[in-house]
């Protein structure tokens, strides 16, 4: 972490962009990925705790009630294309119903690099503008993380029931 920190800033990039790529290397070309994912886990409840207070302070909710509507319509538009994309990519590699159907549900809940890219916006947007992008962004991940596990859920579920189907179709 260190490293990739002294990294980014010598190089002036982007810590979070750097981790991700340092990430991909790791997994994709060492045989330490698995044990660089341990170590991570070992360590991670506390560095969520960090990590989402501070996405937490930096949402300003005076400033999300003059943006309430936006923040909405991004959630609803997010949903959409969640559900359009994975619905397509269903259909193209011909996956059942229940994967075309409800495959973007397990999607819902992804926010760690978007509040991380906000910290990114906030530094490149100063001022008012900038905490109001900021806002709505933040607000929209927490929409997201509340809906996530609910459909989530939904989608455990009804992948049951989707595999019960088939089952009793083939008569396994």
């Amino acid at each position: 972490g260190i490293l990739i920190a002294e990294f980014s800033n010598l190089f002036e990039l982007e810590i979070l962009i750097s981790s991700i790529v340092a990430g991909i290397v790791v997994e994709n070309l060492s045989n330490k990925g698995e044990e660089l994912l341990q170590g991570i886990k070992t360590f991670s409840l506390p560095l969520y705790i960090v990590f989402f207070v501070l996405a937490g302070a930096s949402l300003h909710l005076q400033t999300l009630q003059k943006s309430l509507l936006i923040t909405l319509v991004l959630v609803v538009m997010r949903l959409f294309f969640l559900f359009i994309s994975n619905y397509l990519a269903g259909k193209w590699l011909k996956k059942d119903r229940v994967v075309t159907n409800l495959s973007w549900m397990g999607f819902v809940g992804q926010a760690g690099i978007a509040i991380g890219l906000t910290h990114i916006i906030e530094k490149a947007i100063p001022g008012e503008n900038g905490k109001i992008l900021v806002s709505i962004l933040l607000a929209t991940v927490v929409i997201n993380e509340f809906m996530g596990p609910i459909f989530f859920k939904i989608l455990i579920e009804k992948a049951k029931e989707g595999q019960s189907i088939a089952f009793k179709k083939n008569k396994f």
